[in-house]
């Protein structure tokens, strides 16, 4: 079995930088999340981390190839920034 995981995008159609490191981009949260199908025999390495958090390690073109659906971040009208 593999793995569904979860991407922040920066808008709804993703291409190859949406899945380069957030480091790397040199941003946060964003208003789309990719839904990725990752299978076990995948180049991809998933590392547990915080939080149920995943850290994955693997060449954006690869990641970008395992996407199945995209969906917007709905901001709560009580949402704030700190």
């Amino acid at each position: 079995m593999g793995h569904i995981v979860f991407r922040v995008l920066k808008d709804r159609t993703p291409s190859r930088d949406d899945f380069l490191s957030y480091k790397a981009l040199g941003l946060n949260l964003e208003s789309h999340i990719a839904k990725l199908d990752i299978p076990d025999d995948a180049l991809i390495h998933i590392e547990q981390c915080y939080g149920g958090h995943l850290t994955l390690y693997g060449e954006p073109e690869s990641l970008l190839s395992y996407l199945i659906s995209v969906v917007a971040v709905q901001a709560q009208e009580d949402d704030i920034d700190i």
